[in-house]
């Protein structure tokens, strides 16, 4: 019963940033994947979905979203040509101070 309750507490929370950011368009995973690109500059994306306790396919598409809105910037790695680092845009860097200043 402990975990039920748990699990629609995140829910309830989730859905109250959604709608406390709606004019930001983000989403509370978004968020988390843009503080840990400004946290870490050049992470990869398997990094981050091991950061984020994500999925590596559901990080790939996340990010791919925050690139297409300019949040994010995505580097070719220098060692593999397949993998991509991560880091912070500036329209991303002035997001993050707009949320982080609200969320407290």
């Amino acid at each position: 019963v402990g975990w039920h309750l748990l699990r629609g507490s995140r829910f309830a929370d989730e859905e109250g940033f959604t709608r406390e950011f709606a004019v930001e368009d983000i989403a509370p995973r978004q968020k988390g994947a843009l503080v840990a690109v400004y946290q870490q500059p050049g992470i990869n994306q398997n990094e981050l979905a091991a950061f984020l306790f994500m999925d590596r396919n559901t990080v790939a598409e996340m990010v791919s979203r925050l690139a297409a809105r300019a949040l994010v910037k995505r580097m070719p790695a220098a060692n593999d040509k397949r993998a991509y680092r991560l880091y912070l845009a500036p329209e991303g860097a002035r997001l993050l101070d707009r949320v982080i200043l609200r969320d407290g």
